[in-house]
């Protein structure tokens, strides 16, 4: 249950900031798959985008990574390529953010060390950093990257803003960003690469909170380090919309931002809090919970689902993927 618990979180900060997001994607496509290929459908179902893709992905600021016989380009948004696929690598998170977005030439699988990472731009155009061995897309304002074992970051404008001193580092989040310094120290760090406070073994910041743990125990931090609420779970999650999920023996419920249970511990597994839902598990089964705790979709999908934007959400079953709305009514039955 620890692993499976954290391989959710893991899931969890791999798709943090689609939230943030959603605004931006008016248009709403989503990609979907059948028979084998992609492409993308608009909320009511209808497919807009062909299906000719062998992989796609959700689109950001107006353009989405898509592969072909295993190169990865940018479409816009109406299917259109802002770069045809010419870029190795399984780089399948690379998303446009603060207008850019990071590429790689070469396969970093097979050839650690060797190729060649760089940004590309709204315009199609591509800069590559030389000696740069890792990139990872931005968030507020700074993007990490990696030369050999140390890693730093650039801003927008892609100059060093933070000198590679450190052994890793994270996404800056409410100008906050875990970093782990040559000596094994875990630190978090502000935008000048200065140490605000120690990380006990805490989680990125969402909502101006993180949260920690103490001796196996869990609690929330805010951005300057002050515990918020003492550590007394089993195991926690982001808050979202005034809730975070927290875990007492083996039983996970929502509290609030006092630390009182708005909903008891029952579930097996939790999501997070969005446009009103949350995404709960019992028996290895998935639905959804409004702010009460009321079941309002059925628990019937197979794996752990994303959360809501927009009013449309991924579910999978059968090992096919599909679109519901908060109905739970299905805009795009689950395919493969």
């Amino acid at each position: 249950m620890k692993f499976k618990t954290c391989f959710i979180f893991c899931l969890l900060l791999l798709a943090l900031g689609e939230i943030a997001y959603a605004e931006e994607n008016k248009s709403l496509l989503l990609p979907v798959k059948q028979n084998g290929k992609c492409g993308y459908i608009d909320r009511d179902g209808n497919i807009v985008i062909a299906l000719k893709f062998d992989f796609c992905w959700k689109f950001s600021e107006g353009f989405a990574s898509v592969t072909v016989g295993g190169k990865h380009g940018f479409i816009d948004t109406k299917g259109n390529y802002l770069i045809e696929p010419k870029f190795d690598g399984f780089w399948r998170f690379s998303r446009f953010r603060e207008g850019l977005a990071p590429v790689f030439l070469g396969d970093h699988r097979r050839d650690k060390g060797k190729g060649k990472w760089g940004f590309i731009d709204t315009k199609g155009q591509v800069t590559f950093l030389p000696g740069v061995t890792l990139l990872g897309d931005f968030h507020d304002g700074f993007a990490f990257f990696k030369k050999g074992e140390r890693a730093g970051y650039f801003d927008t404008n892609l100059k060093v803003t933070i000198e590679p001193n450190f052994k890793s580092v994270g996404h800056f989040y409410f100008g906050r960003a875990r970093a782990t310094t040559i000596d094994n120290s875990e630190l978090y760090i502000d935008k000048s690469g200065r140490k605000v406070f120690d990380n006990r073994e805490g989680s990125d910041f969402q909502d101006e909170r993180a949260f920690f743990s103490v001796n196996g125990k869990y609690g929330f931090i805010n951005i300057n380090g002050e515990t918020i609420i003492e550590p007394q779970f089993d195991a926690a999650n982001h808050f979202g919309e005034g809730l975070a999920a927290v875990k007492v023996k083996d039983k996970w419920g929502f509290i609030d931002a006092a630390a009182k249970f708005i909903i008891e511990p029952q579930f097996d597994e939790t999501g997070v809090f969005s446009e009103g839902l949350a995404s709960v598990a019992i028996n290895g089964k998935w639905g959804f919970i409004d702010t009460t705790g009321k079941v309002v979709i059925p628990l019937q999908f197979d794996k752990w689902t994303y959360w809501f934007e927009d009013g449309v959400c991924e579910v999978h079953i059968d090992g096919k993927s599909g679109y519901i709305d908060k109905s739970g009514k299905y805009i795009w039955s689950p395919t493969k």
